[in-house]
């Protein structure tokens, strides 16, 4: 079993209440193997299929608002013929209707038109209780029908082009020549994955026998004095709420003590999205090859919440570099794409104090210099003024560029770039060598990582970066 420890920030609620006496209980938890995972899809994927979907749907909302101004304006004499897209007799909206479509979907599959492909585009984070859709996605994988999770805030931007208020899901039967972009972009989706499903369809059955835990855990001895707790709990609520983005998962190679170097994994996702759990299986893998291995979280800047912007981010993960130089005096840091932002920025930027507590960095597919990137990706701007604010002006000294360094003393820096990446393009990876190379700074460009912007953070591509990185004899190659 992997060794993983969780760190989070000191206060919260159960520190609130740990001077109480508690009891040792004992629960049976069976668990069960009927369970499917929602799918994932990075940010700017996503931003993608909303941009394109949008541009689909406009045509159905502006039919239905002329088809009301119609019907208001009941004096009028004038004939008026409104042609109806041909899209909406393809387009199912709301759980109801996509539960109705997916139903007849499945009974008459063997009989189905070929020539299109339905997709389901899921509000998921906007639907609250999520069991109101949770059969969606059993119907989905039985069904091989692609479930595609929007972004944040995407609720009211659909309702929005369908001319109404808000619609948390929506199925279109994607035609060839017609939607050919969605279409093309649902190829990169994967279908839901049901073993068991598949297994019952295709295989004969058999049997499995339980698995039954017993988990041990503890209760309050007086249940009514929780209730003096609540005003001390709301004063911590906050503090609460970013325990889980100021926080690091460990993965310790048993074999090693806390003198050997500790790879630091910063996730990327726009300053907005992503989570270290999403580097879990990267993280044992270089475990098991003998790394010490951490993954950090910081706070994002989220639509409902802009208190978080620029330098936040980059304070929430030196404070948990500072917190891990504690026990381990050899960290080496591995951002991609934001994460390499940061990364870079707390490394170069000597107002702070947390460049001496980093032995080396690794940057793959960054992003380093803002206004190049705005200036190659206009639409870029959306997630960049939510993390960094409004006012471009600002923009150039939150840029890694902008950054210099006396202190670096020799210590390696890697810039990994993939030339099939085409969110983020080599004109940041470049941009930021330069400038690292007119400080003198024992820098590497490495242009021979393989894949697209959501493929390159794995094991094959990193290794042996990696072990560049670490290595006590690394010199400029």
């Amino acid at each position: 079993m992997p060794i993983v420890k969780t760190f989070v920030a000191p206060k919260n609620v159960r520190n609130v209440t740990a001077t109480e006496k508690k009891k040792t209980i004992y629960k049976n938890v069976l668990g069960s193997p009927f369970i499917i995972k929602w799918p994932t899809i990075h940010t700017e994927l996503g931003q993608t299929v909303l941009t394109q979907l949008l541009k689909v749907l406009t045509p159905i909302g502006e039919y239905k608002t002329q088809c009301r101004a119609l019907k208001k304006d009941k004096k009028s004499n004038t004939a008026t013929t409104l042609v109806e897209p041909d899209i909406t007799q393809r387009t199912f909206i709301g759980i109801n209707e996509v539960t109705r479509f997916m139903e007849q979907y499945i009974q008459n599959k063997g009989s189905l038109k070929t020539n299109s492909t339905p997709v389901i585009y899921i509000c998921k984070r906007e639907i609250k209780p999520l069991q109101l859709c949770q059969h969606i996605l059993y119907m989905a994988a039985l069904a091989k029908v692609q479930l595609v999770p929007m972004p944040a805030d995407s609720e009211c931007k659909l309702g929005k082009a369908l001319g109404m208020k808000r619609t948390s899901m929506i199925l279109i039967e994607l035609m060839e020549n017609k939607e050919e972009s969605l279409r093309l972009i649902a190829k990169d989706i994967p279908f839901i994955e049901a073993p068991w499903l598949n297994n019952a369809l295709n295989q004969p059955a058999r049997f499995m026998h339980d698995n039954v835990k017993i988990l041990k855990t503890v209760a309050p001895i007086k249940l009514q004095n929780n209730t003096l707790k609540r005003k001390a709990d709301d004063q911590e609520a906050t503090s609460v709420k970013n325990d889980k983005y100021r926080s690091v998962d460990l993965y310790l190679a048993p074999e090693l003590d806390n003198t050997s170097p500790l790879v630091v994994l910063i996730h990327g996702g726009a300053w907005r999205s992503e989570d270290k759990s999403d580097y879990k299986d990267l993280a044992l893998k270089f475990r098991e090859k003998g790394f010490h291995t951490a993954s950090i979280n910081y706070r994002l800047s989220l639509n409902d919440d802009t208190s978080v912007q620029h330098p936040g981010h980059i304070l929430d993960v030196g404070e948990g570099i500072k917190r891990l130089y504690q026990e381990y005096k050899e960290i080496y840091l591995v951002g991609h794409s934001a994460g390499a932002h940061i990364a870079c920025m707390l490394l170069l930027d000597t107002e702070l104090p947390y460049h001496t507590y980093i032995s080396g960095i690794l940057g793959v597919s960054g992003i380093y210099d803002l206004p190049l990137l705005l200036k190659d990706f206009p639409s870029y701007l959306d997630f960049i003024a939510q993390a960094f604010g409004t006012d471009a002006t600002a923009y150039y000294c939150a840029s890694a560029t902008s950054k210099s360094s006396s202190l670096l003393q020799d210590k390696p820096i890697i810039l990994a770039q993939s030339c099939q990446d085409k969110l983020i393009n080599d004109n940041q990876t470049h941009a930021m060598f330069q400038h690292l190379k007119s400080m003198q700074a024992n820098v590497t460009l490495d242009m021979s990582i393989t894949g697209d912007h959501y493929e390159i953070m794995n094991f094959d591509n990193l290794f042996k970066l990696v072990q560049q990185l670490v290595s006590k004899d690394y010199h400029d190659i």
